[in-house]
């Protein structure tokens, strides 16, 4: 897992551990779930994508099975099933920073669901947060990161 800082505005830099996973679906969410343990979280969330998709279904089986195999409670609170959109993950993670109980890490099924994510984390001003991504392609979040001013009404 590799650190990044992340600047969201001119005032805040959001600092995450992050690793980027393609291809197989069951096996990256496992990896996923995995590496955050080993960095030292036991309270683990997932924004999923769309359950009714195979796609989202086997991460999500992934990251369950990896908590399980490291003897470690699923709360299934943390799990918040979305749609692989960015409206959804923010909706999503704003209800989950109102109820005050929050994973020490989190698991996001897309760059637009990482950028859900990240919106919120910048609008509250939440500077230090491990996250894991997926994407398609090295330089996606970064693009969408560029782009995140023009998400101020979601």
């Amino acid at each position: 897992m590799s650190a990044v800082s992340l600047p969201l505005s001119s005032s805040l830099t959001v600092h995450l551990d992050k690793i980027q996973l393609d291809g197989v679906c069951y096996e990256s969410g496992y990896l996923a779930a995995s590496e955050l343990i080993k960095a030292g979280n036991h309270r683990l969330g997932m924004i999923t994508g769309n359950l009714q998709l195979r796609i989202a279904r086997d991460r999500y089986q992934g990251f369950r099975q990896a908590v399980i195999d490291a003897g470690l409670e699923l709360d299934e609170t943390f799990v918040l099933k979305g749609d692989f959109s960015v409206t959804t993950a923010h909706r999503l993670t704003t209800e989950m920073l109102r109820q005050g109980s929050i994973p020490e890490g989190i698991v996001t099924s897309n760059n637009r669901t990482s950028l859900g994510f990240l919106k919120v984390m910048r609008d509250r001003n939440i500077e230090r947060f491990c996250g894991l991504f997926f994407m398609h392609g090295t330089g996606s979040l970064l693009f969408y990161l560029q782009l995140i001013e023009d998400f101020e009404s979601v």
